[in-house]
């Protein structure tokens, strides 16, 4: 049985509660087990280190397909306003069902529930809220309080 510690910041209970095994809930365990004998199990040090995982386990499991954009959560401490959450460039695995297989999710553990979203590189951020841009000219997003309406 693998013991995992209590790191995770529990935003509504104000506490640390979540196990770090419950960011793997549903991975097949060949791919867990796999996870868990070559990449390190600490946040800072899978943080930005996205790619390089998820490409080395590619090389293992070429079955999955490797999938960028980026993540969010509305949970997330570090929002500064409600309706547009932070992004974060991100890199993670698909099998043919849809399943996430993300080896570098630990990097996110205190952001609460994750969105995944499939995209392009950014191109830019918004002057006004933030959110990552995506082959957008402008310095607004068009989405935000920021942004003026074409007249």
């Amino acid at each position: 049985m693998l013991s995992m510690t209590r790191v995770c910041y529990d935003r509504e209970n104000n506490e640390l509660d979540k196990p770090l095994l419950e960011y793997y809930e549903g991975i097949p365990g060949e791919y867990l087990d796999y996870m868990m004998a070559t990449f390190p199990q600490n946040r800072l040090a899978q943080w930005l280190n996205c790619l390089q995982f998820s490409e080395k386990m590619l090389r293992k499991f070429p079955e999955l397909e490797l999938k960028k954009g980026y993540v969010f959560s509305h949970h997330n401490m570090d929002n500064l306003h409600p309706d547009h959450p932070i992004q974060y460039a991100h890199a993670w695995l698909e099998d043919e069902a849809g399943l996430k297989i993300d080896p570098t999710v630990l990097q996110f553990s205190l952001m609460g529930e994750l969105h995944y979203v499939e995209s392009g590189a950014p191109t830019g951020k918004c002057m006004g809220c933030g959110d990552l841009m995506f082959d957008n000219e402008y310095v607004y997003c068009g989405k935000c309080e920021w942004s003026v309406p074409d007249e």
